[in-house]
């Protein structure tokens, strides 16, 4: 079984595909609120969240989930949503390598399926590797060939428990033998 993950590139769907892009051109992906700083000083999600509200005034910045979003990027272990009965592997809900993650932009045309390839790091302020928007939460990934709308059907959308407004959402996990048998992303070739 591999876990599935979406990520929205950007808050502001105007930038999404430039976000995307850069994914692609630095083998990374990256998730925001940086000014937290590295997400390895914190012991819980509830801890996160707490500096996360010390930080942001109003939306976007003042998710009331940034906390679990920014543990499940970093890859801690948690009760992921403690009243889903039936659901993964509690051990196995947090971001890890071998993942795949839906790169969302406007629409899947846009999109791309990243696999996970490194663990958790904040890039600093000034690094060249930063994407122009500044997202210092970042992991490695490689960029995959499967299409992003198949494997969004084949993961039968979001675990229970989330909210599909977040910027990082946990999908089901996907068989080995599904995984090869989807469609791959033809607009992969433009990019």
């Amino acid at each position: 079984m591999v876990n599935v993950w979406r990520l929205m590139a950007f808050n502001e769907p105007g930038h999404r595909q430039q976000m995307i892009q850069w994914a692609i051109n630095n083998s990374r992906i990256a998730i925001g609120w940086t000014e937290v700083g590295t997400l390895n000083q914190y012991e819980t999600p509830g801890d996160i969240q707490h500096k996360v509200f010390d930080i942001y005034e109003g939306p976007p910045g003042r998710s009331p989930t940034a906390g679990i979003q920014l543990w499940n990027f970093r890859g801690g272990t948690h009760p992921f949503y403690p009243g889903v009965q039936g659901g993964p592997d509690p051990h196995r809900l947090a971001m890890q390598c071998g993942d795949l993650v839906i790169l969302k932009a406007n629409g899947y045309g846009e999109s791309v399926v990243m696999r996970v390839q490194g663990p958790y790091e904040l890039v600093p302020a000034g690094d060249t590797t930063l994407p122009p928007f500044g997202y210092g939460h970042q992991r490695k990934a490689e960029v995959t060939d499967i299409g992003p709308q198949a494997l969004w059907h084949a993961a039968s959308t979001i675990l229970p428990g989330q909210s599909p407004f977040n910027a990082l959402v946990r999908l089901h996990e996907v068989e080995q033998e599904v995984l090869n048998g989807l469609p791959r992303n033809r607009h992969l070739r433009t990019r």
